[in-house]
């Protein structure tokens, strides 16, 4: 029943637990959702996702910006499909910036496996504010 009560902006605990996952920066297209989002909160959490981008809470970012989510495998992958070299002994960090200043966006968008999502600057007010929701759900991150 608790888990029906809306916040005062209308948001469901559900929604601010689907908001800090977002937050965490770690939520992509490729993310499972889990089942508690439906069974325990009564929310879809695709249609909420959509809510939240269409209300300025999240936003989905680019590809350049998503480049962290990807294992270094893939960067190598990216990089070899281009046809550039030199990077055989770049750890990921290193991996991540040649990409973004040798691949441009429209040609990295094809190759990426997932894209991420993120919190807006009023989504992460959200989270923070209503952090006794988060709390009672037992964050893990």
């Amino acid at each position: 029943k608790r888990n029906m009560v809306r916040t005062e902006e209308g948001l469901l605990p559900g929604h601010i637990i689907l908001l800090w996952r977002l937050d965490l920066g770690t939520f992509s297209t490729e993310s499972a959702i889990p089942r508690y989002f439906e069974y325990i909160y009564g929310i879809h959490a695709l249609d909420a996702l959509d809510k939240f981008i269409e209300e300025g809470l999240a936003y989905q970012m680019s590809a350049k910006e998503t480049l962290y989510l990807v294992n270094a495998g893939t960067l190598k992958k990216i990089l070899k499909n281009a046809g550039l070299s030199g990077y055989s002994s770049m750890k990921k960090d290193e991996l991540v910036k040649y990409v973004q200043d040798q691949i441009s966006e429209e040609d990295l968008v094809p190759q990426m496996p997932m894209i991420a999502y993120q919190t807006t600057e009023h989504g992460h007010e959200l989270v923070e504010k209503y952090d006794d929701i988060i709390q009672r759900h037992g964050p893990k991150g």
